[in-house]
């Protein structure tokens, strides 16, 4: 997109405020800041509310100014809001807002939106400005707007509405209007999505041929199978598949080793915005996985200077690339090289103490330790079960769905079932799992032990605890150690749960 393209649309839809990212005004005392919010504060309890923004905005507008001029406004400094509003409670503090000011004025720092911002912006502001502009421009009334409707409003222009049009169908509704927002939220913010907020509607034609020349059975997911054949047809180096899987796995989201037209677009979304993509340890684990099959070929699980130089990463010598010079390159010293090749277009998501011992199998990064949420779409079920003396026990199931994910953190769905397995009374609740480390479990005890429940056969670390005249056994998955297999607890009262069901 052409720059004053871009700067064309933005006033269109945005307003000012993304325009502050790229030309920010010079830093502003604490005493301005202060005064400034202030001044926006209109009930003078410390805090600002949307309301307040709406309030500020039509005071800066002339007399007589139409609804459409109105929204305009308060788009920008309804963005202000959303995000200085790092906590999502809906109020902007003092404290929030000088961060927000100091930000604004980083140079090259890309401010954040969640979803939550999105939800906010969509009805607060993008749902009314494009009903309005329906309202001023449908001259036929049919609910889009045609090209010499579009036209109309001299903000756009030819170019303008070949960028707004994405489906080059001819005509703009409010979704393809609300894509276009999106878009351009997604070129000036640090955007919270995923490949589920992406209409394949509008997604462009050029990046729709892309995706379906890579999937070749036309199923609408590409395999790594059909991205290998595509690539080794470019190439049939092995050098320049590992490369290519790499970028395979920093578009695969989900980490179901498959591709979908939400994924693919949001990755090639990013490279024009010089966004590094990140890379976690299960993308770390699966790429070494594969490049470790193509170099250790005596399989002693090291890769010796004669096995390196028949299959070189790069131009880096042997001796460069092992660092704790012992003559023989580890699996980690060997992605540190491959990271370091690619450092201007990835980023590995890395946790200090990072490394598995082989001994103890203890996972050692945030990224281990979580990597039960890491996967939208898995579910597991468990079955709980509580007694006291003289009455029967009460029977229910928990089910959890992790339905949304990222590098930090994840949000989970439980619904309860009753004892027939059936929605009880309660609604399913949603919560938000950050991904930080706890601290140990003291003194308790933990031995390992391998189990079948109904959900299937795990190994597990089972931790022992006795306090009180209660001893209570826990079994955790050790793959996924968030993962609760099993649970008894003896004493007073008798409880178990047990996992019986397991969605990968």
């Amino acid at each position: 997109m052409q720059s004053e393209l871009l700067v064309c649309l933005m006033v269109l839809l945005l307003g000012g405020s993304l325009l502050a990212q790229d030309n920010p005004t010079p830093a502003e005392p604490d005493d301005k800041v202060g005064a400034y919010f202030a001044n926006l504060d209109a009930d003078k309890d410390g805090n600002l509310t949307t309301a307040e923004m709406r309030v500020a905005s039509d005071a800066q507008l002339q007399a007589g100014a139409t609804t459409l001029e109105k929204l305009t406004s308060f788009g920008s400094f309804l963005i202000d809001h959303v995000v200085s509003d790092t906590d999502d409670d809906g109020l902007v503090s003092l404290a929030e807002f000088r961060t927000y000011v100091a930000d604004l004025n980083e140079k090259g720092k890309r401010l954040r939106l969640s979803r939550k911002d999105w939800g906010v912006l969509e009805k607060e502001y993008l749902t009314l400005y494009v009903a309005e502009n329906l309202k001023v421009y449908d001259t036929n009334k049919d609910g889009f707007l045609s090209k010499s409707e579009t036209l109309a409003n001299k903000q756009v222009n030819e170019a303008g509405w070949l960028e707004l049009d994405i489906n080059r169908d001819g005509k703009l509704g409010t979704d393809e209007y609300k894509q276009v927002y999106r878009g351009l939220l997604r070129a000036a913010y640090d955007l919270e999505e995923g490949p589920s907020d992406i209409n394949p509607e509008y997604v462009p034609p050029a990046i729709k041929k892309e995706f379906a020349d890579l999937d070749t059975n036309g199923d609408g997911e590409v395999t790594k199978a059909e991205f290998q054949a595509v690539c080794q047809a470019i190439n049939p180096s092995k050098q320049y598949w590992w490369g290519a899987y790499v970028r395979f796995l920093a578009m695969d989201s989900t980490g179901d080793q498959k591709l979908i037209l939400g994924e693919y677009y949001l990755f090639t979304q990013e490279e024009p915005h010089s966004v590094k993509h990140k890379l976690y340890s299960d993308d770390k684990a699966a790429a070494m996985e594969l490049i470790w099959s193509d170099l250790d070929s005596d399989k002693d699980a090291a890769v010796e200077k004669s096995e390196y130089d028949s299959m070189p990463l790069d131009e880096s010598s042997y001796e460069t690339l092992d660092t704790d010079k012992n003559g023989k390159l580890s699996k980690d010293e060997f992605w540190a090289a491959l990271i370091a090749l690619f450092s201007s277009t990835y980023e590995y998501i890395n946790n200090a103490g990072e490394g598995t011992s082989p001994e103890s199998g203890d996972p050692a990064t945030v990224e281990e330790l979580f990597s039960l949420y890491q996967k939208v779409g898995r579910s597991w079920t468990v079955k709980l079960t509580t007694g006291l003396a003289g009455m029967d026990p009460v029977i229910q199931y928990a089910k959890t769905e992790v339905i949304d994910a990222s590098g930090s953190w994840a949000k989970i769905r439980v619904t309860l079932l009753d004892k027939d397995m059936k929605p009880g009374s309660l609604p399913a609740s949603e919560s938000k799992v950050q991904f930080k480390t706890g601290k140990p479990r003291g003194d308790a005890e933990v031995t390992e032990e391998t189990i079948k429940v109904e959900a299937g056969e795990f190994d597990c670390n089972v931790v022992t605890i006795t306090a009180n005249g209660q001893t209570t056994r826990m079994w955790t998955s050790r793959k996924y150690p968030q993962l609760i297999v099993k649970v008894t607890s003896d004493g007073v009262t008798t409880s178990s749960s047990e996992l019986i069901e397991f969605v990968e």
